[in-house]
């Protein structure tokens, strides 16, 4: 344990908390628990808040103290009377278990024998141990894959999954999620072969291997709590901070340089002059770029003539293009607007809807990887127009 740790131990009432180094690597632990002994803090149970397991300590004198880890067997959560005055009469004491996985025992007398001398007969333990890990982390995995199917990919107030995600999502928050399912599938799969590995060593008669390295795989476990608890602090605050929101641009005039919208000049050669209302933007890791423009044009008295509410995206690949479009093409049909949408072939686009209702006409359009949708207010038809669209989705 390093020396600020110590300290802060000290400073404590006498006491300490340290992360788990390795789980379900027995000899790493051991060796952890012996040095912890070595430099006066002795185990006094475990700690399993904030998402991690920590083991609990209290100073005591330095002195060489030997640890044993043994699998826990079906649902038993501390070893019977006679287990603990057996082992008690060859000088080994329960000290604590480590949730579902581990008994802890502890033995100060260097010259009682070791609790397990038959690796054989260890084995048997390793391989329950390892179905149960199984069970538990393909069940956590499920639950999580779960979770991020209701959280990101369940559709919301009749949206698909992509459209979803451009109004709800924050950025990052989308790779949090995959890195999530993918580190614990890794964690699962690393612990399994670990077990794995034990077993088969033990089931041949040898015994492991003792001291284990184990410093450099607590500071990695230290270092991934961490990026857990930054990450899943970001998930559930980021709509206390607007994250997940578009932010304002239109005040920004090289930000506004950047935007792609509908301007109601191409589509109404007579106006000779329009301004810009409103601008927002937002950027996620499949749509890069989103824009949301109201631009107007008004007469001499004040009167707006033409407008036209443009909403923008860039996606990664064209697939996602085409499923984007596919929803908005859904959402305004059934949901929103409740308008016929007709495809139209147009040469300049890959794909064009329009639709009128409420006085007003709506398009979806896309070109390659970019999609549009256009509320226009106006004189014109957007149907005559689609060299204003493909100047807007253009890049």
């Amino acid at each position: 344990m390093d020396n600020e740790n110590k300290a802060l131990g000290s400073a404590c009432g006498q006491t300490c908390s340290e992360i788990l180094p390795a789980r379900y690597d027995p000899a790493a632990v051991e060796t952890w628990l012996e040095d912890m002994a070595k430099d006066g803090w002795q185990l006094t149970g475990f700690d399993y808040r904030f998402f991690r397991t920590a083991g609990t300590f209290e100073r005591s004198e330095p002195r060489p103290t030997r640890y044993r880890l043994t699998p826990l067997t079906r649902k038993e959560k501390e070893p019977d009377a006679e287990q603990r005055e057996l082992c008690e009469l060859r000088g080994w004491r329960y000290a604590a278990a480590i949730s579902d996985s581990f008994h802890v025992w502890r033995c100060d007398d260097p010259g009682a024998p070791e609790m397990d001398t038959d690796p054989v007969t260890q084995a048997e333990g390793y391989r329950w141990l390892r179905r149960r890990v199984w069970r538990s982390y393909l069940i956590d995995l499920l639950l999580v894959a779960l979770l991020f199917v209701i959280v990101l990919a369940l559709p919301g107030n009749g949206r698909g999954f992509l459209l979803n995600m451009s109004e709800n999502d924050a950025p990052g928050e989308f790779t949090l999620w995959c890195l999530s399912i993918v580190g614990m599938t890794a964690s699962g799969v690393g612990t399994i072969r670990t077990l794995r590995r034990l077993y088969r060593r033990l089931h041949t008669g040898v015994p492991m291997d003792r001291p284990a390295p184990y410093r450099a795989r607590q500071w990695r476990t230290r270092v991934l709590w961490l990026a857990f608890i930054v990450g899943y602090f970001y998930i559930v605050c980021n709509g206390l901070f607007n994250a997940d929101r578009f932010h304002r641009m239109d005040d920004d005039p090289e930000a506004m340089a950047r935007a792609w919208y509908v301007d109601v000049t191409d589509l109404n050669p007579s106006l000779t002059e329009a301004d810009v209302w409103r601008a927002y933007t937002k950027q996620l890791e499949l749509i890069p770029r989103m824009y949301q423009v109201d631009h107007y044009a008004a007469d001499t008295s004040g009167v707006v003539t033409d407008s036209a509410h443009t909403e923008y995206y860039r996606l990664l690949t064209v697939p996602l293009a085409e499923e984007l479009e596919r929803e908005l093409v859904e959402y305004m049909t059934t949901r929103s607007h409740y308008i016929d949408l007709t495809a139209c072939p147009v040469s300049t686009l890959d794909s064009f809807y329009w639709g009128r209702g409420d006085g007003r006409q709506y398009a979806v359009a896309r070109l390659g990887c970019a999609v549009l949708t256009v509320e226009y207010d106006g004189p014109a038809d957007l149907r005559d127009h689609p060299e204003a669209l493909a100047a807007a989705l253009a890049e």
